[in-house]
């Protein structure tokens, strides 16, 4: 048992890179996307209200 566990912590340790960036990539990214879809549907509802007011 104690090697197998050596190994799946060698494993980890070897791939963290190549998992841990593409993750945070892949969340930046959401997050960006998120916050840009947002900001976009507040400046519509603000143009839609300067349209209703003048």
């Amino acid at each position: 048992m104690g090697s197998s566990f050596k190994s799946i912590i060698g494993t980890v340790r070897r791939y963290f890179v190549v998992v841990i960036f593409p993750t945070t990539a892949i969340g930046l990214i959401y997050a960006d996307y998120m916050h840009t879809r947002d900001w976009k549907k507040s400046q519509l509802q603000k143009e839609q209200q300067n349209a209703v007011t003048a």
